[in-house]
């Protein structure tokens, strides 16, 4: 229920502050709006006002306004309050003004959430360095080492670790030139990225060089009675530098049950001191354990007002640029629908976003706002952006197209759209963990 809870408080922002934009700019142009509704389906609660009904609908998966003479042949073909009887600047703008209400959305709530202060995993903001390479993987047979610091994937620079999670991600099955530094030496290697069976995207094996903190500690496993600590910043085990969370439990396995040297550091008295614990791992479903959750170092990023609105923008434009990869691959095949993320998926992400922090939930909504006002201006009919389209059209050829065409077009629009959205929510529905339990289940007999 709290995950519903938190999806439907996600997704209701975004829809309200969308069909608000089209609202909004109907009532500057006095076009009347018949209808504003959140929502699809049958009306569960609602109030008239002058001309518009507004409500609140049983399918919470949209939303919409109806405007006058737009979707209906209510209106007369000389009826000068019809929407396709007004200039096109205006029916422009009526158009355009949702997903530009959910862009300022965007940017407002990126800019509060980075001023109020945002922590975010400490790999979000190092550098390319490699903290641990997984055995077997891709990086491994091209030969990467850990303390290798990746400067370029495919010529693009890399700032951060978002950049390399970007090229990765993005490019699953092909080969990239991964350029890196390697004890001031600048090498190259080329790495034939794998292929995630769950989202059909790219995997390289390699994590970020970033502090591993103890989290929970099982209480009387040999971590406890060995001295752990949640907080403590795991420094090395058995001599071996512990950079990323992935190198935890490599390490612990080889081990085979031998009683490991684990360094930390803690704070006591305001200072840092390092220990040194001797912890003999327990074998446990075949696994040698010792007992806590290595967790990443969290960062606190809080901008003045300037910076965190120079920030927003910034943050806005990489999802510009992400997202046309993204749709380009996926419209060439290089990419599946598999990759992308639907109602359950959303649901839990706003869930762990809200109960993370209001800034961190600020943030996610503002994401969310601004991919979903991106995906709206594509050219497909029954989206904003099809609409759109059909009006420029109509300003290159100086002729109005007739509105059953335009309506044919858009109900063709709409039934690829519901084939697209069932997709996803099969590949979404498949990785939910009671379906992931079932057929583990059902392999296994």
């Amino acid at each position: 229920m709290e995950q519903l809870f938190s999806f439907l408080v996600v997704i209701g922002v975004i829809i309200f502050i969308h069909e608000s934009g089209h609202f909004s700019m109907a009532k500057i142009f006095k076009i009347p709006v018949a209808v504003f509704s959140l929502g699809f389906g049958p009306r569960i609660f609602g109030f008239k006002r002058k001309e518009t009904e507004y409500k609140i609908s049983a399918i919470p998966l949209g939303g919409y306004v109806k405007i006058h003479g737009m979707e209906d042949q209510e209106a007369a073909a000389d009826d000068p309050n019809s929407f396709y009887n007004r200039p096109r600047y205006q029916r422009f703008l009526v158009l355009f003004m949702g997903v530009g209400f959910n862009f300022l959305l965007s940017i407002l709530l990126i800019t509060i959430a980075l001023n109020r202060g945002l922590e975010v995993p400490q790999s979000n903001v190092v550098d390319g360095t490699i903290g641990s390479v997984v055995p077997g993987s891709p990086a491994e047979k091209a030969g990467l080492l850990p303390g290798d610091t990746v400067l370029e994937i495919n010529g693009r620079k890399i700032s951060t670790w978002k950049d390399v999670n970007y090229a990765v991600l993005l490019n699953p099955g092909e080969v990239v030139k991964v350029r890196f530094n390697r004890d001031k030496e600048i090498l190259e290697k080329n790495v034939e990225l794998a292929k995630d069976p769950t989202r059909s995207l790219g995997q390289m094996g390699i994590t970020p060089s970033v502090d591993v903190l103890v989290g929970e500690v099982t209480k009387g496993m040999p971590g406890d009675k060995g001295g752990l600590k949640k907080g403590d910043i795991l420094k090395s085990i058995d001599g071996i530098p512990i950079r990323g969370t992935e190198a935890v439990p490599l390490t612990i396995q080889r081990s085979q049950g031998q009683p490991l040297k684990i360094e930390v550091q803690r704070m006591e008295g305001q200072q840092p001191v390092t220990k040194t614990l001797m912890i003999t791992p327990v074998k446990q479903q075949n696994r040698w354990l010792i007992g806590f959750a290595p967790m990443d170092r969290s960062v606190l990023i809080k901008l003045p007002v300037g910076a965190a609105i120079k920030e927003s923008f910034s943050k806005c434009k990489e999802h510009v640029e992400m997202t046309g990869v993204f749709l380009s691959k996926l419209f060439t095949g290089k990419l599946s629908l598999r990759a992308t993320s639907g109602p359950f998926e959303i649901a839990k992400l706003s869930d762990a976003a809200r109960s993370a922090s209001l800034s961190t939930f600020l943030l996610f909504i503002g994401t969310i706002s601004f991919d979903i006002g991106l995906i709206n201006l594509l050219p497909i009919p029954a989206l904003d952006g099809g609409h759109i389209f059909f009006l420029l059209l109509e300003g290159i050829t100086r002729r109005e197209f007739s509105i059953r065409w335009k309506e044919r077009l858009t109900m063709v629009g709409f039934v690829f759209l519901i084939g697209v959205m069932v997709i996803v929510l099969y590949y979404d529905i498949l990785r939910t963990g009671t379906v992931q339990d079932l057929l583990k289940s059902l392999g296994n007999r």
